[in-house]
């Protein structure tokens, strides 16, 4: 393996585990019977002044690309589908599943990444990759019976919103990589998510009153505050660069690390359950991630 593919898989593996602290803290937030419009709304705001802060440190030292109108557009659409429609189907979905079921529900936005290279980009999927998706499926599939069986309807309902979600940040990911070609990963990162800010709060203010940002308890705000932090900037770089390192392909099946993450996150702070059939689900969806990480090669 070449040090430009470990270095872009330990950036979208670290990114990964950060993302997959997100839906913790999202359901703990939802204790304090909160929307999803509004803590979107309140997780962008926290980490605005980030995003603008390195936006201005990295423009003042010239290392932004001067972008053409039609690469503006293109990485506003990009944000729009990747932090704006992702993060609203994936956190209403999670109104209504557990933490541990959204992340394998997400887990399968490598599927569209590999199916919409095949089919459109003419990609040639590996051997290797393919065994990698088969064991990781058996292993989602395992868990995904088990909570469907238990919970009923609302996990049909979450289930769909969080797909959802996982089709967006798929198409996310391959319109990343081409785009990027143009820019750094920080300046796209930088203009997607002040992009995707345009919107969310755009939503916020027609479906709700601009003084409910400032109403909820001081234990939501601490929380909403890692969620930007741990959950939103740190990995927003680490997988961005990573993308642009190891390829789309490649980056969203390393990602599967994130539900392993989530499912010992959510048994220790949620008290999720965590059967033998989950145990079984874990361990197949580590082998798979572990064939990509040492017989993958460039696409």
């Amino acid at each position: 393996m070449r040090n430009k593919d470990f270095i872009g898989l330990i950036l979208v593996a670290c990114g990964a585990i950060f993302f997959s602290t997100k839906a913790i803290f999202v359901k703990l937030t939802y204790q304090y019977d909160i929307d999803s419009v509004t803590l979107m709304s309140l997780r962008m705001l926290f980490s605005l002044p980030f995003y603008l802060a390195i936006a201005w440190f990295f423009s003042r030292r010239k290392h932004f690309a001067r972008l053409s109108k039609k690469t503006m557009f293109q990485v506003v659409l990009l944000g729009f589908m990747g932090f704006y429609l992702s993060n609203y189907l994936d956190l209403t979905g999670l109104q209504y599943i557990s933490a541990n079921l959204e992340r394998l529900i997400l887990f399968l936005y490598p599927t569209f990444v590999v199916l919409i290279s095949t089919v459109f980009l003419q990609s040639r999927i590996r051997w290797m990759e393919i065994l990698a998706l088969l064991i990781s499926y058996l292993g989602v599939a395992l868990i995904f019976t088990y909570d469907l069986s238990i919970l009923g309807d609302e996990v049909i309902v979450g289930s769909l919103f969080t797909l959802g979600a996982a089709v967006s940040f798929a198409a996310f990911n391959l319109g990343a990589r081409w785009v990027m070609l143009s820019m750094s990963s920080v300046q796209f990162t930088c203009y997607a998510m002040l992009s995707a800010s345009v919107v969310i709060l755009g939503h916020f203010m027609l479906v709700n009153d601009w003084q409910l940002l400032f109403a909820l308890p001081a234990k939501v705000y601490i929380i909403i505050l890692a969620i930007a932090l741990i959950s939103t900037v740190l990995p927003s770089f680490l997988m961005t660069e990573g993308i642009s390192r190891l390829g789309a392909s490649r980056a969203s099946i390393t990602s599967m690390i994130g539900p392993v993450s989530t499912a010992i996150l959510a048994f220790f702070i949620l008290t999720e359950p965590f059967t033998l059939i989950h145990g079984v689900g874990m361990v197949l969806v580590l082998i798979g991630v572990g064939i990509i990480t040492v017989f993958s090669q460039e696409d």
